[in-house]
């Protein structure tokens, strides 16, 4: 399910403007989440994880008409990618993901990285904000920092 424009609005307003360093987006989809990423932070290295080779393939095509030199899109399954290298984790996954993830993340990312999750809550985590919109699924928009969880 692709991230409608108020989600990604949502998700990206959640980070400061300020960040450097690399953003992941982990089940990228068709790119529109990591496009826009790409576009709002042209300092920061963008990598869009995605396993399904159909929406890979697209959201590739999407991207080479984004013109975004800061911008990657790996064919790749969260479980076989190292998050240490990570400022930024942002995500749409169905909970399972979001279990694969959770553990992924408590056993690499450094302290202080920010993990934004589409719908989904980290479970056991307490985020930092939730931002609830105003759309046809009261969307929940959460926001962490490692060092929180």
């Amino acid at each position: 399910m692709p991230s409608t424009r108020k989600q990604t609005q949502a998700m990206i307003s959640l980070l400061p403007a300020s960040l450097r360093g690399r953003i992941a987006d982990v089940g990228s989809g068709w790119g529109t989440l990591a496009i826009a990423l790409a576009r709002h932070f042209p300092e920061c290295r963008i990598t869009g994880f995605e396993n399904s080779p159909i929406p890979l393939f697209v959201s590739k095509l999407f991207a080479k008409f984004a013109r975004t030199s800061n911008l990657e899109l790996i064919r790749a399954d969260l479980l076989n990618v190292s998050f240490s290298d990570f400022q930024g984790v942002v995500c749409y996954l169905h909970p399972a993901g979001m279990r694969k993830l959770q553990t992924k993340l408590q056993a690499e990312s450094p302290a202080g990285t920010l993990v934004i999750c589409n719908t989904f809550a980290m479970a056991g985590w307490t985020p930092e904000k939730v931002t609830k919109l105003d759309d046809l699924y009261h969307t929940q928009i959460y926001f962490y920092r490692t060092s929180d969880v």
